[in-house]
């Protein structure tokens, strides 16, 4: 962040001034020394640091090379359990290369609790000075379940400060556990720091998993954890001061995020509450954005059971719990809300300020899920968002969590990112002379992996037409070749959006001509948007002895890790992958077109076209799975599918999808070499099934042993080379069809058995289809016959109208629309 730099800067120059006016600097290495003196230069370090404190007086420096120090302690007057490191003087202990990875301070756990208790060794006690670029690991403090005691025996598993005084910058505070408060860190002042695994077992009343009662800032604060038992506080932080830092995925059982304190300017998401607060229980917030948290029982955002909370410009929205998904209307709850977005919005009569909204933020990406299930989006805001300009300036407002002005059109944003700042970097093959960071066509990067190297957060990658078939990066823990990795929150975008003019290719393994060793992915995704290409050409490497879903096999031309990263208006064509998602695995897919993709390896897995992901508006053809039984999905697997065209799939079972959730779509014309030519297994809402094909017994909509679920949906003229079920198995088709048009079909639960009546019926089956016109006739049995959903309500069918148009919902992929009679005026 740019503050952090600046500050950085300040306090090297500072140093350097110090150390040459008096300083001494006193070195430690753990081998390849004779310790003698006071340990003055690396040929006479300390083995340990403890020595080197020992030696060092007030203004000293005490520098350490990598290692793991794990060795020695010193016991502290009032304190039972010894301490690896006791720093008691205005000091600074260093390591040497600022490497918090590579110099350890390591504690240890009691060996027989296996965590608190006698015989824990605590890395490190501060009563001053700082300590710069550690890990700090493994520690523990004594156990005591019969009395509750909060002194320094008790509190602070990696560090016990004495106050807020002691500093630590540049650490990581990493799974170690107190009895008490702040199992990763008790007081004390933190500076860029990453709060980890760290946890709080002990009494009721108090908490702080990560940190308890510190002031933190620019930090990261994640999967820390007190008892999961109400009255048990702050798996995060517990009444701490807390600025420009990033809360996620801790628990407890009030408050999994935070409790109490003042935090500012912070994101606070994927938190887990088992009772009340899944992202904050107390406190008062300012600038700060709740999202994706989870409370057990209620209040999943923000609650407060006692005291008065306020918060000011934050947004507390996608939150989740049984009641009050966000925050509580309960007026003895005490929470004001001025200048905030949630939903539902305050009013007059619950303590709430001026200049509140309910209105949807918009962020860029919303993400999905909850608590510590939750796939982080980008909760920066969009051009769009009722957010912007509509906060309450404050005077400590400086920067936002990206380091960016704080306020930038005179009045400043809600929640943790002040809105409207991006640079576009540009990409082109020939014609510029690349420089700096590519922030001009003349000085334009010629791929388009050195310009997402350079862009940050909220950028633009702007790229000209051309194919990009050349250079490659490898990422950890994937083996293959990837020729565009993007792993920010940005958009890489076609200049034209134009995806038949700009081309990712990836390349196949030249011995295989698919599936090798030496292929090349064209993209790799963990977060950002990729929108107007065509990616195409790439493959995964193969692996036909052990099955495994690692990047390596599965993404032959985008592989995303979760469904967050996004993709619009792109063709992924002609990719191919080891197992599952041969065009794209994961992901969010906006008006895209997959073809011609396909999986060939292992039994039990599939999605031809696409797994796993998210797809709107789509097309997804002529993808294919391997032909035999038990190979799954020959267009989408286990995907989320809506008002999708998916048609000309082929697999072993399930041709066109199978497993997942599919509304509003059209399936038609795909092939199984085994059930289920259209869909096999899954849940089913609106759509038209017909003129699918399976060679064995079900030509339309297979479910095996599994289950599959149908609403609402139009299963017709289908067929099948057995013959018995051309369309599904209607012998036990009422406990999973309802309001459904197949023929034969018991006549309950709202099942039609009649001709659809289509506009056009189409001939033939699977890849024989002559495609019809599956809109409904004014006479069709289907029309005005479905059942009300609630997420029907706004939504559209397959041709982009309005989805109720009438008294009830219409059956299949497509709402009737009766034309009104013309009336000449004369």
């Amino acid at each position: 962040m740019r503050t952090a730099t600046r500050w950085g800067l300040f306090s090297v120059m500072a140093a350097i001034v110090v150390v040459s006016a008096r300083a001494d600097i006193h070195y430690v290495a753990q081998a390849g020394q004779t310790p003698s003196g006071t340990y003055t230069s690396w040929e006479t370090a300390a083995s340990n640091i403890q020595d080197a404190v020992t030696a060092a007086v007030a203004g000293d420096v005490v520098m350490v090379s990598n290692g793991v120090y794990e060795t020695g302690g010193t016991l502290v007057s009032g304190c039972t359990i010894t301490n690896r490191v006791y720093i008691n003087k205005d000091i600074t202990v260093r390591s040497a290369d600022n490497d918090p990875a590579g110099t350890i301070i390591k504690g240890a756990k009691d060996p027989v609790s296996g965590g608190n208790g006698p015989a824990v060794v605590r890395p490190v006690y501060m009563t001053a000075g700082s300590l710069v670029g550690f890990t700090v690991s493994d520690g523990a403090t004594a156990s005591n379940t019969a009395t509750f005691l909060q002194t320094p025996s008790y509190v602070g598993g990696g560090v016990y400060c004495s106050s807020t005084t002691p500093s630590l910058s540049n650490c990581v505070i990493v799974g170690n556990q107190s009895q008490c408060n702040g199992g990763g860190v008790f007081q004390g002042n933190m500076n860029a720091c990453r709060i980890i695994g760290n946890s709080t077992v002990g009494w009721d009343g108090h908490g702080g998993g990560g940190a308890y009662g510190g002031i933190l800032f620019n930090s990261t604060v994640a999967s820390n954890s007190v008892v999961l038992v109400a009255g048990h506080y702050g798996g995060g932080v517990q009444n701490s001061v807390v600025s420009n830092c990033t809360i996620v995925s801790n628990q407890a059982g009030d408050g999994g995020g935070t409790s109490g304190g003042t935090v500012y300017n912070s994101l606070i998401a994927g938190n887990h509450a088992a009772r009340l607060g899944g992202g904050s229980l107390l406190g008062n917030f300012y600038n700060c954005t709740i999202v994706g948290n989870r409370a057990d029982s209620s209040m999943g955002g923000v609650g407060s059971s006692l005291t008065q909370m306020h918060l000011i410009n934050c947004i507390v929205y996608n939150n989740d719990a049984p009641t009050h998904v966000n925050w509580s209307r309960n007026s003895t709850a005490y929470i004001h809300l001025t200048n905030s977005c949630a939903a539902p919005a305050p009013d007059a009569g619950w303590l709430a300020g001026d200049g509140n909204t309910a209105a949807d933020p918009q962020f860029r990406f919303s993400g999905s899920g909850f608590g510590t299930n939750l796939v982080q989006g980008n909760y920066r805001l969009s051009l769009y968002s009722p957010c912007l300009n509509t906060g309450t300036n404050r005077d400590w407002m400086t920067v936002d969590l990206d380091g960016n002005p704080r306020i930038l059109d005179g009045i400043v944003d809600m929640g943790a990112y002040e809105g409207g700042l991006s640079t576009t970097h540009y990409v082109a093959q020939a014609g510029q002379t690349p420089a700096g960071t590519y922030t001009s066509w003349e000085t334009a990067a010629s791929n388009i992996q050195d310009a997402v190297t350079v862009a940050v957060a909220g950028d633009v990658v702007m790229v000209s037409n051309g194919v990009y078939e050349t250079g490659g990066t490898l990422v950890s823990g994937c083996t293959i070749t990837n020729r565009v990795y993007i792993n920010k929150n940005i958009t890489v975008r076609s200049a034209d959006n134009d995806p038949a003019g700009t081309i990712i290719k990836g390349a196949k393994d030249p011995v295989s001509g698919g599936n090798g060793p030496a292929v090349v992915r064209p993209v790799y995704m963990t977060a950002g948007s990729l929108v107007g290409f065509t990616v195409s050409g790439g493959a995964t490497a193969s692996n036909t002895a052990t099955i495994s879903q690692s990047p390596n096999y599965v993404g032959g031309g985008v592989y995303c890790s979760s469904t967050t990263p996004a993709l619009s208006n792109c063709v992924i064509i002609g990719n191919q992958s080891q197992c599952n998602g041969g065009g794209v695995f994961q992901g969010n897919m906006n008006a895209c077109r997959i073809i011609g993709n396909s999986t060939v390896g292992w039994d039990g897995h599939g999605g031809g076209g696409a797994c796993g992901g998210i797809l709107l508006n789509s097309t997804v053809v002529s993808n294919s799975v391997v032909l035999v039984p038990g190979h799954y999905g020959g267009g989408t697997q286990n995907s989320v599918v809506s008002n999708c065209t998916i048609t000309c799939n082929q697999a072993g079972d399930g041709g066109g999808t199978s497993g997942g959730t599919v509304y509003n779509s059209l399936i038609a014309g795909n092939h199984a070499a085994r059930n289920g030519g259209g869909v096999y297994l899954g849940t089913l809402y609106n759509c038209t099934i017909a003129g699918n094909w399976g060679d064995s017994q079900i030509g339309g909509v297979g479910r095996g042993n599994g289950t599959v679920s149908l609403i609402n949906c139009i299963v017709y003229f289908n067929n099948c080379g057995g013959g018995t079920y051309p369309n599904l198995n209607t012998v036990d088709a009422s406990t999973y069809i309802t309001n459904t048009c197949t023929p034969g079909v018991a006549l309950s639960n709202g099942n039609i058995a009649a001709d659809p009546v289509f506009v056009g019926n189409g001939t033939g089956y699977g890849f024989s289809l002559e495609f019809g016109d599956y809109r409904l006739r004014g006479n069709s049995p289907c029309v005005d016959a479905g059942m009300y959903q609630v997420w029907m309500t706004g939504s559209v069918d397959l041709d982009g109208k309005k989805r109720i148009r009438d008294a009830a919902v219409d059956l299949g992929a497509y709402e009737y629309f009766r034309r009104g009679t013309l009336i000449g005026i004369r």
